[in-house]
């Protein structure tokens, strides 16, 4: 459950639909809004929410008001939010928010370390409050007739959330790192669909109605997945971000001609936090072959995992350096697209310390013919960091220098370019012992050509020859 300071604002996003369309809709007035006390049947506060974006979106309304000890807050209680809409003339209901109130003075730490949870609730509390969550995630659903949004858990995304829900957890992150938000849609009907186009993401900070940020979504897993898209941006103070301000991520798709937006994920922007112990500690986050691994999220804990100690991310150089004192620690490295964590990683402390966590990339499939190596890369844009979509890079054969005894076939003939799926991956699949030259192609016109002699593996990561 999300915390407010006394005296703090909560702030709340939906979206309304037309009952019988299910397309996105404004309302025939502005939705109100009611405060329940947790246990209480009587609201606390009642309100009218406002409109935002009004000239580039349909439907999307905020409520916000301030938590005064005046108005009956109290420090301590839970409180939850709860919106009502007409449109077309039929009035729904639905939750929107949950939040309980903490003192003014309050330290604010991570809000989902687990010395966080440990400190707000119990194990058995947090379980009773995500199943009520989840519960009224379900009634949303039922409520705005058939949502076409089925969000994927990752981050705390919750499963299953309809498509007028708000985040009711408030992710934080450091600038230099990536949100991202995985999620499905489904036809009208109800049944697995791609959308139209693909679907479209704004990010906007709390109480303005201009994005920081848009864009487009990409398609995951293509071939084995129907209507499975992610939604993904690099958090930098170029784009607009600033550190201790909050941000709601809207996402609007198209299926079988009928929009609908959904508001997924909320998070914060925090200062990097170096720790303040006696002895430099450096951390080298690194892919296989000693590749650096620039903007991934580095967060130490103590030895039970119980309070953390500090966050940063890594630099141009894949390193990190952390003020600890002697003693022993965990590791968290945040997920990182094409590579494999194995959280957490142990930390011993002894004086000035240096440790490397290699990364391994993902699994990839090897080919069927044994005699064959699938030559393989994770593609990023050189701004952002982001990985390259769908069709937008290529690798090719560009030449063949040797072949492998014996080999006579017309290999460059049959090896015709390979492009990148939404997850950036590309592979070819190559004779081994071939020496060839392979030529590699980024969006904006990027080129590189690179000469490989095909070692008699099943796969090889051609990522850190491309660098």
């Amino acid at each position: 459950m999300i915390e407010y300071q006394l005296n703090a604002y909560f702030e709340y996003h939906f979206n309304t639909q037309n009952p019988g369309t299910g397309n996105d809709s404004d309302a025939d007035s502005l939705p109100t809004y009611r405060v329940y006390e947790d246990g209480e049947d009587t609201s606390l506060a009642t309100g009218t929410a406002a409109k935002r974006d009004d000239a580039n979106t349909t439907g999307y309304y905020t409520v916000r008001a301030q938590i005064v000890a005046a108005t009956g807050y109290e420090v301590g209680k839970g409180y939850n939010v709860r919106v009502q809409t007409i449109v077309g003339g039929v009035t729904r209901s639905m939750v929107v928010g949950q939040f309980r109130v903490v003192p003014a003075d309050t330290a604010r730490e991570d809000q989902w370390t687990d010395a966080r949870a440990g400190k707000v609730d119990t194990l058995d509390a947090m379980s009773t409050a995500v199943k009520a969550v989840t519960d009224k995630l379900a009634t949303m659903v039922e409520d705005i007739s058939g949502s076409r949004w089925t969000a994927h858990a990752l981050e705390k995304a919750p499963t299953g959330s309809g498509v007028s829900s708000t985040a009711t957890g408030c992710e934080e992150y450091l600038i230099g790192e990536w949100w991202e938000i995985p999620f499905n849609v489904r036809a009208p009907s109800g049944g697995e669909a791609d959308a139209d186009s693909l679907p479209t993401y704004q990010v906007y900070e709390a109480s303005s109605d201009t994005p920081v940020v848009s864009g487009n979504c990409s398609k995951r897993n293509d071939a084995g997945t129907v209507g499975f898209y992610v939604a993904r941006g690099q958090i930098t103070s170029v784009a607009g971000y600033e550190t201790d301000k909050h941000y709601f991520v809207r996402l609007t798709a198209t299926v079988g001609g009928v929009t609908e937006s959904a508001m997924p994920k909320e998070f914060k922007i925090v200062a990097e936090n170096p720790g303040g112990g006696a002895h430099a500690v450096t951390i080298t986050v690194q892919a296989t072959g000693g590749l650096p691994l620039v903007g991934i999220g580095v967060t130490v804990k103590t030895a039970d995992q119980t309070v953390m100690l500090g966050r940063l991310v890594t630099a141009a150089d894949g390193q990190v350096v952390f003020g600890l004192d002697n003693g022993n620690y965990k590791l968290i490295i945040n997920s990182t697209p094409g590579y494999t964590t194995e959280n957490p990683y142990d930390l011993t402390v002894s004086g000035t310390t240096t440790l490397t966590i290699t990364l391994a990339s993902l699994a990839v499939t090897p080919p069927d013919n044994p005699l064959l190596c699938r030559v393989y890369a994770y593609m990023y844009n050189v701004e952002g960091g982001d990985p390259v979509g769908a069709a937008e890079g290529t690798l090719d054969v560009f030449g063949i220098i040797t072949r492998p005894t014996g080999d006579t076939g017309v290999w460059a003939d049959g090896m015709s370019a390979a492009t990148t799926a939404a997850t950036g991956l590309v592979y070819l699949d190559i004779p081994r012992g071939m020496k060839v030259i392979i030529a590699a192609t980024w969006p904006e016109d990027r080129h590189e050509h690179v000469t490989v002699l095909v070692p008699n593996t099943e796969t090889y990561n051609l990522g850190a020859d491309l660098q």
